[in-house]
């Protein structure tokens, strides 16, 4: 069996970069499959249970006739030449794989893996600059294993103390203007300028990661993280008022929970009669199916006030397994995804039968021609992501003086 090439070295990234970096578009090669163990639910470091899952990978590489390497601590990746057919057999098998390990050295944790973060297949040549950066950053890995700079420790309650302390010093004003971020929603058409249609608003973990809690690993820890969340969403929706245009549309990203909230109730009283008229309220697809019957109460609570809903994070594996039209959103915001196991083009009819029920696709988290073209070809209208951001800065850049002004 092939030895696993470990990357813990800056000598050994550089020698993978270089490898890369001979990689020729006419070549066999055209898939690397990125294995991560970040998003298992505990800190996958027992020295037996990395060798397990190495002598698996390793086997399944050598089936594959391919080299595999150790990116990280908790990553792993292999370069493939695939096409049509075998790449989606090749994850699926790989997942199958994967999960059966995590079900026997993790067995209390399996239901809560986020499958969608275990395996990744990234196309080349179109990935291949953003890996090669990726595996740089990895470096800073070699530095935390040789005690230069200190690892980061998974959140906890005092990380959230510390949190609500330091938010408790601030004004509203100071909090909005500091944490809060936002990121357009646009119409948008092949060669035609985008248009803003309306404005996501959030509090960026980034944004607390950098003022507050630097060495805090918010990957993990569910019931916690989510405890975080709703504290969050109390913040967000008492602080909104001072970056908020009521002039349009905005967007905002709650818990369904926190809609029977205090700070929810003093929300709508701030926007007056028909005070949610220019609100959209964003619940993830996976909080709704948790809480489908105070989703539903939810969803008369903001009709009452004009308001209307969004399905936030529908990743593409799960459209067609829920019917949109009875939960009744104005908005469905489908999560772009390039190494998805099922291309968006194989779920057409499944857009198009949110499309025919008067429900608006968002297509969202896109940061490539390629996922624009791939929502135009499905009859998507409305998209959001770096891409569009880039596109409406540049847009803006070239805009007229007076139109600027407008």
């Amino acid at each position: 069996m092939s030895e696993i090439i470990q990357l813990q070295s800056v000598g050994a990234l550089r020698a993978l970069r270089a490898k890369l970096e001979e990689y020729n578009p006419k070549g066999p090669i055209n898939t690397i499959f990125l294995v991560s163990f970040d998003g298992l639910p505990v800190n996958f470091s027992d020295s037996r249970e990395r060798d397990t899952f190495a002598h698996e990978f390793a086997a399944f590489c050598d089936k594959q006739g391919t080299q595999a390497f150790q990116i990280s601590n908790f990553e792993y990746a292999f370069l493939a030449s695939t096409d049509a057919d075998n790449t989606k057999g090749t994850g699926t098998d790989l997942k199958i794989m994967l999960l059966g390990i995590i079900q026997n050295l993790y067995p209390d944790y399996f239901q809560e893996t986020d499958q969608s973060r275990i395996v990744r297949k990234l196309p080349l040549p179109e990935r291949l600059v953003g890996f090669q950066e990726y595996i740089s950053k990895r470096h800073k890995e070699v530095l935390i294993d040789a005690g230069v700079i200190k690892p980061k420790h998974k959140l906890n309650e005092a990380d959230i103390t510390h949190l609500k302390s330091i938010f408790s010093e601030m004004s509203s004003e100071k909090i909005a203007g500091t944490y809060i971020s936002r990121q357009s929603i646009y119409a948008a058409k092949k060669n035609e300028p985008v248009s803003p249609v309306a404005e996501e608003f959030f509090i960026s973990i980034e944004a607390i990661r950098a003022n507050v809690l630097p060495d805090t690993d918010f990957r993990g820890n569910g019931s916690l993280f989510n405890h975080l969340t709703l504290y969050l969403d109390k913040i967000l929706l008492g602080s909104l008022h001072h970056v908020a245009d009521r002039n349009l549309p905005i967007s905002i990203n709650l818990n369904v929970e926190s809609v029977f909230s205090v700070e929810f109730k003093k929300f709508m009283g701030s926007f007056g009669k028909d005070n949610l008229k220019r609100i959209q309220i964003e619940f993830r697809q996976a909080d709704i199916l948790q809480n489908l019957r105070q989703y539903q109460l939810v969803g008369r609570i903001l009709a009452e006030h004009q308001g209307s809903t969004v399905i936030d994070a529908v990743f593409p594996d799960t459209l067609g397994l829920v019917r949109m039209e009875r939960l009744s959103p104005a908005f469905v915001k489908i999560f772009w995804q390039n190494d998805s196991d099922t291309p968006l083009h194989e779920h057409k009819q499944d857009v198009a039968d949110i499309i025919e029920a008067g429900i608006f696709p968002v297509l969202s988290r896109v940061e490539s021609e390629a996922g624009f073209q791939a929502g135009l070809d499905l009859g998507i209208k409305l998209f959001q992501g770096f891409y569009f951001d880039a596109l409406a800065k540049k847009q803006q850049a070239t805009a007229p003086a007076s139109k600027k002004q407008g």
